[in-house]
């Protein structure tokens, strides 16, 4: 039988006080979720006691279960003065250098670090993911992002240690031992552990500061994170939908505090599952003009029609609202009819009816099957057939995305050069539920193409429009043999396309050419010829943020090699299909929510249209005010890329 165990870990220092009181709320919170808690705290926690207890954690738990572990108290990091520099075997020299900070710091010497360097960290919850993928890791510490807490507000306390150049020789000194001893860094996942959840109170250059409620001195980041815990007990919740919730409420209280979550956001709480897919959004406020939480970034355009979902799972539409304004991030809605939101101000919001069609189809049937398959296209309008669209010359063409012929009564659908993006769709016409089965999976198959479409043509208005010079893209394609591909977004077209696949693996370096103090995000979409959507960039839901002296490197492994990561077309394509993708790069001034553009290209799972699952990523949001530091200004660039299979 599965288990839920959870480790948590105290390291107080008198420049602290809330550490034990971190460990009171997240034990209380987890047991509400089913958690046993092992404490290991102040005298226990030193660097010796940090890492066997890890080591410990890793040997009891067994396949199927859950796992957190949590540390508070000091983090620190230290710049090193050789950063970018070519080592030996590939790597180059970090920027920094990050750690925990045990009890025992104050007995490091010029050849011991006491300390727990963030590739430790790292090597043991791989190896605890070994036994067990349902694990999540939760940092409230300075720099957590990276790893390491933060007083320049009252009554806020700072939770970071300073480390000076003293400490440098003592960590690479360790770095260097543990390289011997095997602990590659190299050895761990580009991107961060895949299969791992990690929430941390603040990015990588940012302070997490403590805080004071009712029961006392803890950590802000805690102080939230349990309580958004304990009012999901009874829930069913993402951990994405617990990230913005937690990040929401920090923020409220310390905009330059942003809790970072990376890794599988879908996923529900402390299990394996991932909420269903679907393209959604959150709805902030109510009353009768509600703002969505997504605007022209996420392809949303005025007069698009969404429908209001409450936030119970099983809640059923309450009304309609119309899309009036649109900004980059969010946009305004207009609630129709006698929609009384009132009280109601966690709310998500769902597709109903777009203004115009993102996309067409050409359908080549019987006379019979072509009227099947008409009325079975998206009711959402998002794709029409070539003689349904109305031809209106003040609006842009709508672009042709795939051809749906009957032969026989089997259903293909197929690219312009007659390519085929999906497998055969057999309908068995003396087969009622088949054939209903058969027509949604073309629904949902020429949704996917349509809005892989809308993301390919994806611009910037020039008054919302980032200055295209502020952002630095390098893009790398390495290949198995070493051959090396370097250029610009710029650079690329359909004549000479980015080439991927074939073992060739992508690495993808944002700079921030003004290096100025306001923040930079990006990300990263690859665009498969099947029309799945993936965000590549998915351990920053809300973008990768630029530092100015720390660039943002997509494939970058931990120990500083620019391993790459491999892009490829979607397990949805048939052998024979089209080779032609596309790469979109996006750069903005603050934090968006992009995730909305993904769709997987998968079986037809037979859900009702108005799946509940959009509250599983939207709950609450709303009922915390309008986030912090949402993007004001974009740019957009489209690669062309060829992914051919190996």
């Amino acid at each position: 039988m599965s288990r839920r165990i959870a480790l948590l870990i105290g390291a107080p220092d008198p420049r602290i006080q809330g550490v034990e009181g971190d460990l009171d709320r997240m034990e209380e919170a987890l047991a509400r979720h089913g958690f046993v808690s092992e404490r290991l705290f102040g005298p226990a926690a030193t660097r010796a006691g940090i890492l066997a207890a890890l080591d410990a954690l890793q040997g009891t738990i067994q396949g199927g279960d859950a796992v957190v572990v949590y540390y508070s108290g000091h983090g620190g990091k230290v710049a090193n003065p050789r950063a970018g520099r070519a080592r030996v075997g590939g790597l180059r020299e970090p920027a920094f250098y990050r750690a925990l900070i045990p009890t025992d710091i104050r007995e490091t010497t010029p050849t011991e670090f006491r300390g727990v360097l963030s590739i430790e960290l790292d090597a043991r919850i791989a190896a605890i993911a070994d036994r067990s993928a349902n694990v999540a890791v939760i940092l409230d510490c300075c720099y957590s992002e990276g790893i390491a807490r933060g007083v320049d507000d009252e009554p806020l306390g700072e939770r970071s240690l300073p480390m000076g150049p003293p400490w440098l020789a003592p960590i690479e000194a360790l770095r260097d031992a543990l390289l011997r001893a095997g602990v590659d860094p190299d050895d761990l996942a580009a991107e961060a552990d895949p299969r791992v959840i990690r929430l941390s109170a603040s990015g990588p250059q940012a302070i997490a500061v403590e805080a004071r409620d009712e029961r006392g001195c803890a950590g802000l980041f805690t102080i939230h994170l349990a309580a958004a815990l304990l009012e999901a007990a009874d829930a069913t919740m993402t951990w994405l939908a617990l990230g913005r919730r937690v990040r929401t409420r920090v923020m409220a209280k310390r905009p330059r505090q942003r809790p970072v979550l990376k890794g599988p956001g879908d996923r529900l709480l402390f299990r394996l599952e991932e909420a269903p897919p679907g393209r959604s959004f959150a709805v902030l406020g109510g009353g009768a003009r509600p703002r969505l939480d997504g605007g022209a970034m996420a392809g949303v355009e005025v007069g698009d029609r969404v429908l209001l979902i409450p936030s119970t799972v099983d809640g059923a539409p309450l009304g309609a609202a119309a899309v009036t304004r649109v900004d980059a991030s969010t946009a305004e809605l207009e609630v129709e009819g006698r929609v009384d939101l009132g009280d109601l101000t966690s709310l998500a919001a769902l597709p109903e009816r777009y203004l115009r069609p993102r996309a067409r189809v050409r359908v080549r049937a019987t006379p019979a099957i072509d009227a099947l398959v008409r009325r079975a296209l998206p009711r959402s309008g998002i794709a029409c057939a070539d003689d349904d669209h109305d031809h209106d010359h003040d609006r842009p063409s709508t672009p042709w995305v795939a051809e749906i012929v009957e032969r026989e009564g089997v259903l293909t659908i197929a690219a312009a050069d007659g390519a085929p993006l999906r497998a055969p769709i057999p309908l068995r016409l003396g087969d009622d539920a088949r054939l209903d089965l058969a027509l949604a999976y073309v629904a949902e198959s020429v949704e996917i193409l349509a809005l892989g479409r809308s993301l390919a043509e994806l611009a910037e208005r020039p008054e919302e429009a980032l200055d295209r010079a502020r952002p630095g893209w390098t893009i790398e394609a390495r290949g198995s043999d070493g051959e090396v591909e370097r250029g610009e977004p710029d650079q690329y077209s359909a004549d000479a396309p980015l080439r991927l696949g074939d073992g060739r693996d992508l690495v993808i370096t944002l700079r921030d050419h003004h290096g100025l103090m306001a923040p930079l995000y990006g990300w990263v979409f690859s665009i498969c010829p099947s029309g799945q959507v993936r965000l590549l960039s998915r351990r920053h839901p809300w973008g990768a943020l630029v530092g100015a002296d720390e660039p943002y490197i997509l494939g970058d492994r931990l120990g500083g090699r620019r391993e790459g990561i491999e892009v490829r077309s979607a397990a949805a394509l048939p052998q024979g299909g089209p080779s032609r993708g596309e790469l979109v790069l996006i750069a903005a001034d603050g934090q968006a929510d992009l995730r909305a553009w993904e769709r997987r290209a998968e079986a037809f799972r037979g859900r009702d249209r108005l799946d509940p699952a959009p509250v599983l990523r939207a709950r609450d949001l709303a009922a915390e005010g309008p986030p912090k530091g949402l993007a004001r200004r974009f740019a957009v660039w489209h690669v062309p890329t060829e992914l051919r299979p190996k």
